[in-house]
């Protein structure tokens, strides 16, 4: 969507352009706001670093980003985690400043995607050195529970609803988590989730793949596992403790039999337990 040598730097930015030959940053702001401008990356990150902390900081917590449209949000949260701009301050407040004002008006109640996508940039920041600062802190803990994990787990596990078996590679099923072959990692591509998919691959084997949608868990709260990304493909079940897939498709994941249900547990410390206990 962003060039690689440009992107349109929506009516926000150019401010930024602005402010170097004023006193005031409020100083006929709605005015100085009014068009978008093409720039490229390496202009952007300098005109950004002549900008005080307190400038950015303000001009962050006081542009309005309800007036957009529904399109420009999510171009919006796409554009500011956008990967190339994380060394940029400018663009982490104003991407938090988005999130947060989209947060407390409600706007996110009704978009799950967005929320999602907010979600999985975070997710791509645990490596940041700003990871554990109280702003990024403050808004893993606003997510929903089940965003929570997602955001700060390395690995995960998959373990059946009610039968409280883990899911291996091939399909097996493990009682109680005491084997890496039972973690597996959310595998994100550069480009957002399509439509909420999501893709574990697992620790032993790497190309032993399930696929879940996470809309459909924000929605329902149920975990359906799938081999392929489609509501179409059949979903992966246990009963008695034996696996099985489920061919029939159903659109209400509360609908479908408790046998296919799954919860995904944080994981990451598992591997400095089986160590400890097991010298693996």
């Amino acid at each position: 969507m962003f060039g690689r040598w440009g992107r349109q730097i929506w009516l926000l930015y150019w401010a930024i352009f602005w402010t170097q030959g004023q006193d005031s940053l409020g100083y006929k702001l709605a005015e100085m706001l009014k068009q978008p401008l093409i720039v490229s990356n390496g202009q952007f990150d300098g005109r950004c670093e002549q900008l005080s902390e307190e400038q950015q900081q303000r001009f962050a917590g006081n542009y309005n980003f309800l007036e957009k449209s529904q399109l420009e949000l999510e171009e919006l949260q796409q554009l500011l985690s956008n990967n190339s701009s994380t060394h940029s301050p400018l663009n982490r407040r104003l991407w938090l400043s988005l999130y947060w004002q989209l947060r407390r008006s409600h706007r996110l109640e009704n978009n799950n995607m967005l929320l999602l996508d907010f979600a999985l940039s975070l997710r791509r920041l645990q490596t940041d050195p700003e990871w554990n600062s109280s702003q990024l802190q403050n808004m893993l803990q606003s997510l929903p529970q089940a965003l929570q994990i997602l955001v700060r787990s390395r690995w995960l596990c998959l373990e059946h609803d009610r039968d409280l078996m883990y899911l291996m590679p091939a399909g097996a099923l493990q009682l109680g988590a005491n084997s890496r072959c039972c973690m597996w990692q959310l595998a994100l591509e550069t480009e957002p989730s399509s439509r909420g998919w999501l893709r574990l691959e697992n620790l032993c084997e790497a190309q032993d793949i399930w696929y879940f949608n996470m809309l459909q868990q924000l929605e329902s709260g149920v975990y359906l596992m799938q081999r392929d990304p489609t509501r179409n493909s059949s979903y992966y079940c246990s009963r008695l403790g034996s696996g099985y897939y489920n061919e029939v498709a159903e659109a209400d994941a509360k609908a479908v039999d408790v046998d296919c249900h799954w919860q995904l547990n944080d994981c990451s410390g598992l591997p400095s337990l089986l160590k400890r206990f097991y010298g693996a």
